[in-house]
């Protein structure tokens, strides 16, 4: 944190975050069994600067804004499967190899300003984000290369399973829809005003907020390559409460949301 002056403070906070996960999970009976290996790499990465603004005699008026940044990413870079029937590789479908990367990006601006006079208590503010998203995924099936003339029997034929002689299917999974780019962005502002006078309390307000939301495939397979939306929400409220004794209160509340 850094006070400018006694009414001005400006604070700027960063975060990095690693979650690393190694699987590996291994299940049999006497007709079937599978291996499966796993590496998981997730990092996060925040930076958010923010301000706070007071101004006029008995700080009426306030001034209160934030940006703020963050990337994440997660990413299976080698997830392997071998399949078991009984003691020996199954023939077809004998293994899989998957990979998955996918990263969000996020930009986000806020602003809050309130007033304050006579019982009056006013508010206005926005807000605009940004979000990216891009994702990849890719898997090739693998067969036995002897098939089903010559199984290959565990503890006979193989030990381990980099031993298993495999050979992967002509084609991966590149056109899977995991693979595409998207966005969301979304801009809103509000205005309230509160007013108390007596035992009433009156607060009445609106939030109008515009989205676009919008996506590419980068390998489509008979579907539409890229798909938009755009539309608005405006969102009212008002709320009356009344205080009727020390220990009791009436409301009244109306919203859409």
């Amino acid at each position: 944190d850094y006070r400018l002056a006694a009414n001005h403070k400006l604070s700027w906070y960063n975060g990095y975050m690693i979650m690393q996960e190694t699987q590996v999970r291994e299940v049999a009976d006497e007709k079937s069994g599978s291996l499966r290996e796993k590496f998981t790499d997730q990092r996060i990465y925040n930076s958010t600067v923010m301000g706070e603004h007071r101004f006029l005699g008995g700080n009426a008026l306030s001034v209160n804004w934030k940006g703020v940044y963050s990337k994440a990413y997660s990413e299976t870079p080698d997830q392997a499967q071998f399949n078991m029937t009984g003691n020996h590789v199954a023939n077809t479908g004998s293994a899989t190899r998957r990979w998955e990367h996918n990263s969000d990006r996020d930009w986000a601006g806020y602003m809050d300003i309130a007033y304050k006079m006579d019982g009056w208590n006013f508010s206005a503010g926005g807000m605009y984000r940004d979000k990216r998203r891009e994702s990849f995924f890719n898997e090739y099936t693998f067969d036995s290369t002897t098939g089903t003339a010559r199984p290959q029997y565990r503890h006979e034929d193989w030990r381990n399973y980099s031993e298993i002689q495999l050979k992967p299917r002509m084609y991966g999974n590149i056109g899977d829809p995991l693979n595409y780019d998207a966005l969301e962005q979304v801009g809103a502002l509000y205005g309230m005003a509160k007013y108390t006078i007596g035992r009433w309390n009156v607060t009445a307000g609106v939030r109008a907020e515009h989205t676009r939301q919008g996506y590419t495939l980068l390998f489509p397979r008979d579907v539409d390559a890229e798909g938009e939306q755009r539309y608005w929400d405006v969102l009212p409220s008002a709320h009356v409460k009344y205080a009727v004794h020390k220990n009791g209160t009436l409301h009244l509340s109306y919203n859409r949301s």
